[in-house]
């Protein structure tokens, strides 16, 4: 399963690889940004559009990654904690019962 996984990720990729090519080529036209005063050089409408697009898909992936951490750190403390409780239970089974008395009656 991992593998048809991979496949189909990779052709994911490829078609996406293709399609940003094919996109930059029918948009050739060169335009200058112009962000706080500041003045890119000039280069192809495709091209900075595929580019902004891959900048914004990283970006959104590492922001997204940031919750996902702290809820395996969250879940590995809770494995820690259940694990030490398990040898704490463990520990009190194996224990002799002090003052144990068995009434008659």
């Amino acid at each position: 399963m991992a593998f048809v996984k991979k496949i189909v990720l990779l052709l994911i990729l490829l078609a996406g690889l293709v399609v940003g090519v094919w996109f930059s080529t029918d948009n050739t036209q060169m335009v200058t940004v112009s962000l706080l005063g500041f003045s890119a050089p000039a280069m192809p409408l495709g091209l900075l559009i595929c580019g902004v697009f891959a900048l914004g898909t990283g970006l959104g992936y590492l922001v997204s990654l940031l919750p996902v951490l702290s809820l395996k750190n969250h879940n590995l403390s809770l494995k820690r904690k259940l694990n030490r409780r398990d040898k704490e239970i463990e520990r009190l089974r194996r224990a002799p019962i002090k003052g144990k008395s068995t009434a008659n009656g």
